[in-house]
């Protein structure tokens, strides 16, 4: 499953290796590897990405990443695994 979010940001905290414009697609996407650990959430990954982004929630986590980007007009895309999938699902029922 992959959710999409666009984020916009006057200012944003620099936590991106340097090489951050490279990573994102040309189409402006942000692809974030995520799944979920009982004891810390949801945590998504990224190689340009100096540490994982640790949330309780999807959009929280979804937050915490666009206040990390640089660009001010990216998509994040939330590629859950089946860890993350299934913690999704069994709150939407």
């Amino acid at each position: 499953m992959t959710l999409y979010a666009r984020a916009s940001r006057d200012s944003a905290v620099s936590n991106l290796r340097p090489a951050c414009g490279s990573v994102i697609g040309k189409d402006g996407r942000f692809d974030v590897a995520v799944t979920f650990d009982e004891r810390r959430g949801y945590v998504g990954t990224h190689p340009n990405l100096r540490a994982p982004v640790v949330a309780l929630s999807l959009s929280g986590l979804r937050r915490k990443i666009e206040a990390l980007m640089l660009p001010e007009d990216v998509i994040i895309v939330l590629s859950l695994d089946r860890d993350a999938r299934l913690e999704r699902a069994r709150f939407t029922r």
